[in-house]
C-alpha cells in the first residue's frame, strides 16, 4: 500500500500543476506527505538496516545518493534537451524551466540539488527544491534527530510549536511550507510514527478503508473549501489525516495481500519518482507537438501529457532506478537484528 500511496501523492502533485482549476492546491498537500513518509522511511532503515556508528552512516549516506541522484541526473540530461530544442514552450509550461547560465548561482544548485530551495530561478527540474530538503533532513535524522524516542519527540514538540507559532503570527505560505524550518513537521511526524508504532497501531488504527476513505473526503471538502482554507486548516487537518493513513498502512500484513497486488503496489511506487520528476518536461514537448505552443483549456495538458509522463516513468525507473537498486542492496547488507523490536 505504501507504493501506492507514493505513486497517488505523485499524481497529485501533477495535477496541481498541469491541471491547477481542479487541483492547484494538491502539490503542497503531496510534498508534505512525501516528507511525512520520508521520515517514517528513514528512522525506520536508520534503525533496522544501517544503525549510527559511522560504518552504518556512510552506508546509509551512499544509498540516499543512489535513491535521488541518477534518476535525477537522468531527467536533468532530458529536460537539457527540452530547453535547448523548445526553450519558449518549455518557459511558457513553467516560467522556471529555462537554461541556467552562471556556473555557481544556477549550474551547482542544478546538478547538485543542494541550494535549489532558496537558489535560483532557472531550473532544469522545478519540483526538486524539495528534494534540497529531503536532502538536509536525511542528513539530520542520521545525524541524530533519529537516534531514539527522546530526540524524535523533542524534535517532534519542538517543530509543533514553531508550526503553531508561525500560524499565530499568520506567517505567509511559503513561510509554513516551502523552507527547511517548516518542513520539519511533517518529517518529525513520520518519525514519530515509527518510534511510537506499537502504541499507535493498538490505539489509533483505523481500518485502511476507513483511513483511506477519510483521506479522500477531506482531498475533496479541502478542494471544495468545506473544510477550511486549502493553505490553512485544510492543509494541516491532511496531513493529519496523513499520518493516520500510514499508521493504517503499517498495520497491513503483506501476507494477507494477493501477489498480484503486491506486485502492482511496487511497480506504482517504482514509478512515484521519476514521474514526480519528470513531467514537467513532458508538459512542455507535449504542450509543442500536440497544441502548437498555445496553452490548452482546462485540464487538456494534463489529460494528454499523463500517458507520456507514465511511459518516460518507466523508462527511467526501467533503465536506471531498476539497476542502481541492485547496488543499493549490495550497500544497504543484512538488515540489524534488533532483538527488542523481535521480542514485541
Amino acid at each position: 500500500m505504501l507504493g501506492t500511496y507514493r505513486y497517488v501523492l505523485a499524481l497529485l502533485v501533477t495535477l496541481s500543476h498541469l491541471w491547477t482549476s481542479l487541483a492547484g492546491w494538491s502539490g503542497v498537500v503531496a510534498v508534505f506527505g512525501f516528507f511525512l513518509i520520508s521520515g517514517y522511511l528513514m528512522t525506520s532503515i536508520l534503525h533496522h538496516s544501517y544503525g549510527f556508528d559511522m560504518a552504518g552512516l556512510r552506508r546509509y549516506a551512499v544509498n540516499r545518493f543512489l535513491r535521488i541522484y541518477p534518476s535525477y541526473w537522468t531527467v536533468l540530461l532530458l529536460s537539457l534537451l527540452v530547453v535547448y530544442a523548445i526553450p519558449k514552450d518549455a518557459f511558457l509550461t513553467n516560467f522556471k524551466l529555462s537554461m541556467p547560465r552562471e556556473l555557481v548561482a544556477h549550474w551547482l544548485p542544478n546538478v547538485f540539488i543542494v541550494g535549489l530551495l532558496d537558489g535560483p530561478l532557472k531550473v532544469l527540474v522545478p519540483p526538486a527544491w524539495s528534494l534540497d530538503i529531503e536532502l538536509v533532513f536525511y542528513g539530520l535524522m542520521g545525524l541524530g534527530l533519529s537516534r531514539n524516542r527522546m530526540t524524535v519527540t523533542v524534535w517532534f514538540l519542538v517543530s509543533l510549536g514553531y508550526t503553531v507559532w508561525l500560524n499565530v503570527q499568520e506567517a505567509p505560505f511559503g513561510d509554513r511550507y516551502s523552507a527547511y524550518a517548516a518542513a520539519s513537521l511533517p518529517f518529525s511526524m513520520g518519525a514519530m510514527v515509527y518510534m511510537y508504532r506499537h502504541f499507535l497501531l493498538r490505539y489509533l488504527c483505523l481500518p485502511w478503508t476507513w483511513a483511506v476513505a477519510l483521506w479522500l473526503l477531506a482531498l475533496v471538502g479541502v478542494r471544495l473549501e468545506w473544510l477550511g482554507d486549502p493553505r490553512g486548516v485544510g492543509f494541516y487537518l491532511l496531513l493529519l489525516l496523513s499520518a493516520l493513513l500510514l499508521i493504517s498502512i503499517n498495520k497491513l500484513d503483506p501476507g494477507t495481500l494477493p501477489t498480484w497486488w503486491l506486485r502492482v503496489d511496487q511497480m506504482l511506487g517504482n514509478l512515484a519518482y521519476p514521474i514526480f520528476l519528470c513531467h514537467w518536461q513532458v508538459a512542455a514537448v507535449v504542450r509543442y507537438v500536440v497544441f502548437d505552443s498555445e496553452k490548452p483549456d482546462g485540464g487538456g495538458l494534463w489529460l494528454v501529457s499523463i500517458g507520456f509522463i507514465h511511459l518516460l516513468g518507466f523508462l527511467v525507473y526501467y533503465l536506471v532506478d531498476r539497476n542502481v537498486n541492485r547496488v543499493r542492496d549490495k550497500v544497504r547488507g543484512k538488515a540489524r537484528l534488533d532483538l527488542k523490536e523481535l521480542a514485541e
